[in-house]
């Protein structure tokens, strides 16, 4: 995959994960599960800077052919590095992962604790 800036209306090395499954979820019609399960290996990148990705719909255990735009590949092209470049290494897996930090409990001004 390669991007191209001038496909992006921002700063390419600011592009978050969340864009990149966004725009995915949405050319492809996914849920967050199919998403999560795309590999490297299923996307598969054609001259003009599109790509396609097949991929089975768990309901309907069916395959399915989506249509990537360029946009949609120079932006998941700009979480490549972070997302690992071994073909079998998933899309969204892990990147930008954080774990969830513990948060004190919300108390209100003037409210009485029970």
């Amino acid at each position: 995959m390669s991007s191209d800036p001038s496909l992006f209306p921002w700063n390419i090395s600011n592009v978050p994960i969340n864009i990149a499954i966004i725009r995915t979820m949405r050319d492809c019609l996914t849920r967050v599960s199919e998403a999560a399960s795309f590999t490297w290996q299923q996307i598969e990148c054609r001259p003009d800077g599109s790509a396609t990705i097949t991929f089975r719909r768990p309901k309907t255990d069916a395959d399915t052919t989506a249509y990537l735009p360029p946009i949609t590949v120079a932006a998941l092209d700009a979480i490549r590095h972070v997302a690992g470049t071994e073909r079998v290494s998933k899309v969204f897996g892990r990147v930008g992962y954080r774990p969830r930090r513990q948060c004190a409990p919300l108390t209100m001004p003037g409210a009485s604790t029970v």
